[in-house]
């Protein structure tokens, strides 16, 4: 039986826990990142299809597994399609885990009670306070499943040594078999849970072994809950290795395993992950109140090391360290969140390991008063746990929470321009430079809305309408995009910037430009070339840049296409310069460029009718390129076949255009 006063504290302690997580989740983080509106975007395609699309793992952003979407698409389906909404899930996760891991430091107490009686309490208020669970509880991704399922996981097996039972060892492996689909963190849970049997049945094999059915139960419920993604896997290996092979160090410049490692053993206490999305950069893992106690717990746990139970702890630890230890910029605490409940269990057992201290010291003593050592040293435990707390709240809420890095490392502009472009519905075709509009924060942003958006770089060009009868609008991330300005007062001399976008230090961002019919510029190329390509393609002229190239200098073509109706497919431009044989290349050519229009980010298939898409090629010249004159051809081709576009120019039938002549002078 629990006793009424720890149902109370464990109450305290999931309320407390539920407040650190949920408190201004609407504003902290702001945004929203790309890699929630992932999964965000996937929550919702599951929720439109109805039964009907329901993967066990989802190939896209290099690989997410699949219980968090799942649980976002209930949250969806119960709340409605939000950040919040998604945020909560995490939230609702890192707060159930408090008491999680409270059951699952009880239990050990019960299989080894030479651990300290308020091991459990003091586990779970270690983790209630810990900034590093707390920021991935407030999240929405799925790195927070990993503390939960271990917890949980880990609590049957200790409850499984404690009889014959064997359904906690069912569930037991149930749970860690679920650690796969959590996140690449959780694959190490099963092997988590082999470690600890293997040092179980290698230094306490008299309580061990007699459980071998209970062992080989819970393994063949793990296999059996993994095997569905053990076979995708099989057939698809790369499905399993993706997100590994990005982020592995093993002959990379980000540093060696050794070198990781060590980073890695500095988070806890001198330096912590740089990353603003997962940390105050720079700042260690554990406080300085909690980093003592961690401590000191892991050394009464080495110390103590031939008890399973203890030995868990600094296992825990080690196992789930390697997903950073292993991979590029350690240390990483997203990769790492899997340790954090090992690091609460390590400073709970020393907080409950030094008021067991106290106590016996009350009693050999036998100082007047009684209770005065006792008290003296929980109230030294009382205020480290405050120190730490307070530590925890102002690093997060002050510190972070007001760090202008938050502003790119969540999306913040990109999610506010996606509010403001779902405002445009209706009002005129937009046009959105330079970030695609497939982007994942801003297809969640404009899911459901018939926002009449086409994406496009303008560093690479700029698209103009076909005789727009109302407002056509242009969205350019000026933070990335800083050509579109210089193209307004020659093709949108009447364009008006409608709203400003600040980044957290007060730079523009991004900007809304509304043009109305009357406010384009005449569409004039400097150089006049009329072609035909295939039946719905026109090329006007172009521009080029500079009138006499230089060689190992560049050449800049800017082809004016029309749309003439829909292109039946996406077609690469190819702009070539000729000139006399070339021993390089064994012919005329002498530089050229190939590439789909606008840098490949407005595909021919995305051509409206009527429209003007003005498409610019850098050819980058040799430094041995001979003075003279040289010639220009353009056209295009599929990619997939090398057949060319037909063209008709002046009555000629060709594959290419003609466009000039181009002069190269002197180096």
């Amino acid at each position: 039986m629990i006793p009424a006063f720890e149902w109370l504290a464990v109450l305290a302690l999931t309320l407390g826990a539920a407040a650190f997580r949920f408190y201004r989740l609407d504003a902290v983080p702001p945004g929203f990142h790309y890699d929630e509106a992932y999964e965000a975007v996937e929550a919702l395609q599951v929720l439109q299809a109805g039964g009907a699309y329901h993967p066990i793992f989802f190939p896209g952003n290099f690989g997410v597994e699949p219980l968090f979407i799942y649980l976002t698409a209930l949250a969806f389906r119960l709340a409605g399609a939000s950040p919040t909404a998604m945020r909560a899930v995490a939230a609702a996760v890192g707060t159930w885990t408090v008491p999680a891991l409270y059951l699952l430091a009880r239990e050990m107490r019960r299989a080894d009670p030479t651990l300290p009686r308020l091991f459990p309490l003091a586990s779970a208020a270690a983790l209630a306070g810990l900034r590093w669970h707390v920021h991935f509880s407030r999240v929405g991704i799925e790195p927070v499943l990993v503390p939960l399922d271990a917890a949980l996981g880990f609590a049957l097996v200790w409850r499984g040594l404690q009889g014959t039972r064997l359904w906690p060892w069912v569930g037991a492996g149930i749970l860690l078999g679920l650690g796969p689909y959590t996140y690449p963190a959780g694959r190490l849970l099963p092997v988590l849970f082999g470690v600890v049997a293997g040092w179980g049945l290698l230094w306490d094999g008299a309580h061990w072994r007699p459980r071998w059915r209970g062992l080989l139960a819970a393994a063949l419920a793990a296999a059996a809950t993994m095997a569905p993604l053990l076979l995708l896997f099989l057939r698809q290996p790369d499905l399993l290795t993706l997100r590994a092979s990005q982020v592995a160090v093993a002959g990379r410049e980000a540093g060696s395993p050794w070198t990781n490692l060590v980073r890695t053993l500095r988070m806890f206490h001198l330096e912590g992950d740089w990353d603003p999305r997962n940390n105050l950069p720079g700042l260690p893992a554990l406080d300085p109140w909690l980093a003592l106690l961690f401590t000191l717990g892991l050394v009464l746990a080495l110390v103590r090391g031939r008890r399973p139970a203890w030995a868990s702890l600094p296992l825990w630890l080690g196992v789930m360290l390697l997903p950073t230890a292993l991979s590029e910029y350690a240390p990483h605490f997203r990769r790492a969140i899997g340790a954090a409940p090992a690091a609460a269990l390590l400073a709970g057992l020393a907080a409950a390991q030094a008021l067991a201290w106290g106590a016996r010291w009350t009693e050999a003593r036998r100082t007047r008063p009684a209770w005065l050592p006792a008290v003296g040293v929980g109230l030294l435990v009382l205020s480290l746990w405050a120190g730490s707390l307070a530590c925890s709240v102002r690093d997060y809420f002050v510190r972070w929470a007001h760090d202008p890095a938050l502003f790119y490392a969540f999306d913040v502009g990109l999610w506010r321009l996606g509010q403001a472009l779902r405002d445009l519905e209706g009002r005129g075709t937009v046009y959105l430079s330079p970030r695609p509009s497939e982007h994942y924060t801003l297809a969640f942003a404009l899911w459901g809305r018939g926002t009449d958006l086409r994406s496009l770089d303008a560093r690479h060009g700029l698209v103009l309408p076909a005789q727009p009868e109302g407002n056509t609008w242009y969205a350019v991330i000026l933070h990335e995009d800083w050509r579109f300005p210089l193209l307004v007062d020659r093709f949108l001399p009447g364009a008006t910037v409608e709203e400003t976008f600040l980044d957290d230090e007060g730079r523009t961002y991004a900007q809304v430009w509304r043009v109305p019919p009357e406010g384009f510029g005449a569409v004039v190329p400097a150089r006049p070339a009329r072609a035909r390509l295939g039946e719905t393609i026109a090329l006007e002229g172009y521009d080029l840049e500079p009138e006499v190239a230089r060689p190992g200098g560049s050449l800049y073509v800017t082809l004016y296409w029309r749309a003439l109706g829909p292109v039946p497919g996406d077609y690469t431009v190819f702009t070539h310069l000729l000139g006399p044989y070339n021993p390089a290349t064994g012919g005329p050519l002498w530089a050229g460029h190939d590439g789909k229009p606008l840098g490949g980010s407005y595909p021919t298939s995305r051509w409206a009718a009527g429209e003007w898409v003005l498409d610019q090629h850098e050819l980058p010249l040799p430094a041995d390129l001979p003075s003279g004159t040289y010639q220009l051809e353009a056209g295009m081709y599929l990619l997939a076949t090398g057949e060319r576009l037909p063209v008709e120019a002046d009555g000629v039938q060709d594959d290419r255009v003609l466009l000039g002549e181009v002069k190269v002078g002197a180096p």
